[in-house]
């Protein structure tokens, strides 16, 4: 297995396609809006490839400047998964030469609590299991963004970043001030 840094215009056929089936229960950004944060030079996309298919993918906001690595989205194809192939990819992913400077990886995952179905609850249920095996934990921030509701995950590679919820909650808020601009008024943190 290998990853590999996604092209544009990779990015923007698998956000229009494959994203709407793996994240059925997400609003996805437009294209304009993908377009204008991949110029930023904040978010991209990554391949999961096994035998030179692609197998998954991953986009992400990279703040190199505090070292943090925003899980945006992250999905194997469904017809594969349960095989262990997202573990090892998330493996690949944290130790990516692309990432050796990262000092905090955060992930989004639904908040059980707001879903609307029971397939719903159970998926976000197995992505916080999912994360927590991987050494993700739960940092008792939520953010709301767009009127849907995700707890913030993180894990870190030094202790110095291990911050208590309130001061997590600053930090993000300051680096989704830095990856989403003046649209960061549409988000909304708070401890849970």
């Amino acid at each position: 297995m290998k990853i590999e840094l996604l092209k544009e215009e990779e990015i923007l056929p698998i956000l229009a396609s494959e994203y709407k089936k793996d994240f059925p229960n997400r609003k996805s950004k437009s294209k304009r809006e993908v377009l204008r944060i991949i110029k930023l030079n904040t978010y991209s996309g990554w391949g999961i490839y096994e035998n030179g298919k692609r197998i998954g993918y991953f986009f992400g906001y990279l703040d190199e400047k505090n070292k943090t690595l925003l899980f945006d989205h992250f999905a194997i194809q469904e017809n594969i998964r349960g095989l262990g192939l997202g573990t090892k990819a998330l493996e690949l992913l944290l130790q990516c030469e692309c990432f050796k400077n990262v000092d905090v990886f955060v992930g989004e995952a639904e908040d059980p609590k707001y879903a609307k179905t029971t397939a719903a609850r159970d998926l976000a249920k197995r992505l916080l299991s999912f994360y927590a095996r991987h050494d993700f934990f739960e940092t008792g921030v939520c953010v709301e963004i767009l009127g849907s509701n995700y707890l913030l995950v993180r894990m870190v590679r030094q202790e110095s970043f291990a911050l208590p919820g309130n001061e997590f909650a600053e930090y993000m808020s300051n680096f989704y001030k830095s990856v989403y601009g003046k649209n960061a008024k549409y988000i909304k943190l708070k401890l849970i």
